[in-house]
């Protein structure tokens, strides 16, 4: 069978192949057959079919709420939700909770490809096993400065990376830090 119990909230994290799921909406189980496979419901509405288990997380805090509670202490460190995180290549990262998964119990949204894709964290940030180094791990931001050219917002870290939109640099070079402020001298009034 499954992990699952009737009334648990769920968030999905495999909507491939559905025309009803969507990935990162919460869902409510509302059935469970004798298969094990759930029939959820979003906003009292039963969508119309049982759906494998494994298309789904529980997460313990909704999005973004953020509570001493929050905090895990690891054997590496700790994962602080009141913090902020970015993958090691540089995308943006939201935290939504923790799930009950042991190995993996960080789930955040991760922005890739003009998406927000729902991916689960070990307790010290990893993405692949603890002893593996990801281009998925997360890394905490270091502190930053808000400043804005034209309509765009833009971030510069002390670690030298900028946010620019949703994707975030590799930490720059003295040169390359150069370089793109003589670009946007190039282009100044």
């Amino acid at each position: 069978m499954n992990k699952y119990k009737i009334g648990d909230k769920l968030v999905c994290i495999d909507d491939r192949d559905s025309s009803n799921l969507e990935l990162g909406y919460e869902y409510e189980i509302t059935d469970i057959n004798e298969h094990g496979n759930i029939q959820v419901a979003e906003e009292g509405l039963d969508l119309p079919h049982f759906y494998k288990p494994s298309r789904f997380d529980t997460v313990v805090e909704y999005k973004y709420e953020n509570t001493a509670k929050d905090v895990v202490k690891t054997k590496s460190g700790t994962f602080d939700p009141s913090k902020q995180y970015k993958t090691r290549s540089g995308s943006e990262f939201r935290f939504i909770g923790f799930g009950r998964d042991k190995l993996y119990p960080i789930v955040g949204e991760v922005w890739y490809a003009e998406n927000w894709e729902i991916l689960t964290f070990s307790e010290s940030g990893r993405y692949y096993k603890e002893s593996e180094e990801s281009c998925h791990d997360l890394i905490e931001v270091a502190d930053k400065i808000q400043i804005k050219i034209g309509d765009i917002d833009v971030a510069v870290y002390d670690d030298k990376s900028i946010l620019f939109g949703n994707q975030a640099s590799n930490p720059l070079t003295n040169d390359e830090i150069d370089a793109f402020i003589e670009a946007l001298e190039t282009f100044r009034d």
